[in-house]
């Protein structure tokens, strides 16, 4: 069952992004019951979008299916980062929130980021772009670049990482996209 979203952002979100939002928005929900707090769920975000396609367009631009943070000073609150290459095609939504979170709920923090970025409740907003490039002999790279405000991994340790996870304020990064505001 597809948690609850916001109505008015699905009209206009493709179904990829609506993919996106969705497979945050199931983990999320489950997460934060787990935790025993309210739900809070994620909203689209055009700009954080736009921003995490044109990061997406950088990195596929370099000679290697490699990812990295913060490359040619390019980042907008917080971020989760894959790539992936072979003979396939894109991967599902599944298959990338899959490695983020089914992936790292065990490990300790910070190494378990990816996780604490899509369940962190102060988190409102999230944008996702991909880039794809023929690497040659039948093989492609694939690049994923998901955007979050308010940004996670926020004045946490690796000994209050969950308490902070699930609090509903967060000092870090701005609260809303810069260009759309809060809605």
């Amino acid at each position: 069952e597809s948690p609850p979203s916001d109505t008015e952002s699905e009209v206009s979100l493709s179904q990829r992004d609506q993919d996106w939002l969705n497979s945050h928005n199931t983990r999320r929900q489950s997460y934060h019951a787990f935790y025993d707090v309210a739900y809070v769920p994620l909203k689209w975000s055009q700009e954080l979008a736009s921003s995490a396609k044109a990061y997406a367009d950088k990195l596929i631009a370099l000679s290697s299916c490699t990812i990295r943070h913060g490359y040619d000073d390019d980042s907008y609150g917080g971020e989760n980062l894959a790539a992936n290459w072979g003979g396939g095609g894109q991967r599902t939504t599944e298959n990338i929130l899959s490695r983020w979170v089914e992936g790292e709920v065990d490990d300790p923090y910070p190494v378990n980021g990816h996780f604490t970025q899509v369940i962190w409740r102060s988190t409102e907003y999230l944008g996702c772009g991909e880039a794809s490039k023929d690497m040659g002999n039948g093989m492609s790279c694939h690049i994923q670049v998901c955007r979050y405000l308010r940004p996670g991994n926020c004045n946490a340790d690796n000994r209050n990482w969950e308490e902070k996870m699930i609090e509903l304020n967060s000092p870090c990064g701005p609260f809303c996209p810069i260009e759309e505001g809060c809605s």
